[in-house]
């Protein structure tokens, strides 16, 4: 997001940056590759809860390894045993959908620019040891400098 190189903000490509699962009990963290800008569209992921009592908030945080550019977390919890659809796009919305939809919105900022080594590290608050994400997709524009 600091110093970006100069590039053309028209020439870009859409592209999916896939993730690979988490360790249970972990988030992850998508770092910005080496020679690209992207600027973040949607980021999808499931998130499975353990039988395990807590209240977990699923959220995300976009920093450059020196500070922290945006933050988010759920404002509402997903409990034991349930499994949602999370997913953060640039509408401006914040959406909670219990049974039987079980998904939750998080907005993202618009027109963010990440170059390396920014990165975008999620997770949730009260994870549990057994708790799962899976299914990680992050929708993007990309440039290659």
């Amino acid at each position: 997001m600091l110093n970006l190189p100069k590039f053309n903000q028209v020439a870009f490509t859409f592209a999916t940056l896939l993730q690979a699962d988490p360790a249970p009990g972990a988030g992850f963290a998508i770092i910005t590759p080496g020679n690209q800008i992207i600027s973040p569209i949607s980021l999808y992921f499931t998130y499975i809860a353990s039988a395990a009592a807590a209240n977990r908030l699923p959220g995300f945080v976009i920093n450059t390894g020196a500070r922290t550019i945006y933050a988010f977390t759920a404002l509402n919890p997903i409990t034991a045993a349930l499994t949602f659809s999370v997913v953060a796009s640039t509408c401006p919305n914040y959406l909670f959908n219990p049974a039987p939809g079980f998904i939750i919105s998080l907005p993202f900022p618009r027109d963010t620019f990440l170059y390396n080594p920014d990165l975008l590290n999620v997770g949730a608050l009260n994870i549990d040891a057994a708790d799962q994400i899976t299914n990680i997709s992050l929708h993007c524009k990309l440039w290659i400098i």
